[in-house]
């Protein structure tokens, strides 16, 4: 059993959730990777080794990959957008180059270190970064996969501009990695944004409320949910099926993805519950027992996708203090927005 753990987590987080994952520790050949969801509740998804292979076989076929290739490692490891491109390599025979060392982004070095690739994996912040520096593509490069979160078509056309050949993507988690993906060559000769195509190891379908729903050899075998009496493991396939928090339709081996669950959002690749956000906030204003209404809402950003804001009745720099330091940098207040009253919409 691995667990992939962020590295801002404390040790002392990471030994809590170590020791509670052991209960599950029949399942051999499992990877444990954190995602979140609508509902709020944190949770840890096993992936079988099986799972994760048949995720890089299918990505591998899709982007016609094999051992003359070479991946520029950009993306956490803690992610199955990280994890998948070592499988990749390991499946192809492909080689990877590390831009990490330094711990930290950097659209340059990143730009220097693509000329000696031929693939890589970016989120849409990371993009951003790339266009906005100006950098133009290197000739050894020949696809970008960009997933986690949506990418903006201005965005997309500024970057194929610059050369970037770029292939936007739809996945999850719960899936290893891709579902969806942008064809070879898409970007060439077109002025509208690439149609997304299904993966060959994955089936799909819209149920009744239009929520996409998956079956695959690489979907999860259960989540190990983290809740105040301690882990417990639930597996929400129904009939081989799982049912995302994303509305979309698919024809054919062409996708359409309409967006997410309200109350779920990316924020620089990142996935993150306003609902368990706005919990934690509650707990927080229960402890400081402040009088006044305040809720967290998401905001639109250029470079990030969204952001937390903080909206309330009354400013308090030590709540906003209090909350800072409980959660993930991802997770911050980034501005404050005072008003008379807030409505429950808000709070969504």
């Amino acid at each position: 059993m691995q667990i992939l753990f962020n590295s801002r987590l404390s040790l002392e987080e990471q030994e809590r959730i170590r020791t509670g994952l052991q209960a599950f520790a029949h399942l051999k050949n499992h990877v444990w990777v954190a995602t979140s969801g609508s509902s709020g509740c944190p949770k840890w998804v096993a992936l079988s080794q099986e799972a994760l292979h048949a995720s890089a076989e299918a990505v591998n076929m899709h982007l016609q990959s094999n051992f003359k290739d070479c991946w520029l490692h950009a993306l956490p490891d803690f992610h199955v957008g990280g994890l998948g491109i070592h499988l990749r390599a390991k499946l192809s025979g492909a080689s990877v180059i590390d831009c990490k060392q330094s711990g930290k982004w950097d659209p340059e070095m990143f730009h220097q270190m693509a000329a000696n690739a031929t693939l890589t994996a970016l989120v849409p912040t990371q993009i951003y970064d790339l266009v906005k520096a100006g950098l133009k593509a290197p000739e050894s490069l020949r696809a970008i996969v960009v997933g986690g979160g949506t990418l903006d078509e201005v965005l997309y056309h500024k970057a194929v501009h610059l050369g970037w050949k770029l292939l936007p993507s739809y996945g999850l988690t719960e899936c290893a990695s891709q579902v969806a993906t942008a064809s070879l060559g898409s970007w060439e000769g077109q002025q509208v944004f690439p149609i997304l195509k299904k993966l060959p190891h994955i089936s799909l379908k819209s149920d009744s409320e239009g929520f996409l729903c998956i079956e695959s050899p690489a979907l999860l075998t259960g989540y190990a949910l983290d809740g105040l009496e301690g882990f417990h493991f639930v597996d929400p396939k129904v009939d081989g099926w799982f049912q995302t928090e994303d509305f979309g339709e698919s024809y054919k081996e062409e996708v359409t993805v309409r967006g997410r669950a309200a109350s779920f959002v990316k924020i620089g690749g990142e996935s993150v519950s306003l609902t368990r956000l706005n919990a934690l906030l509650d707990s927080i204003k229960s402890e400081v027992r402040c009088g006044y209404d305040a809720a967290l809402v998401a905001i639109p950003d250029e470079r990030l996708g969204h952001v937390i804001q903080l909206v309330t009745t009354e400013e308090d720099r030590g709540l906003v203090e209090c909350y800072q330091a409980a959660v993930l940098p991802f997770e911050q207040i980034k501005s404050v927005r005072v008003v008379a009253e807030i409505s429950r919409s808000w709070k969504g």
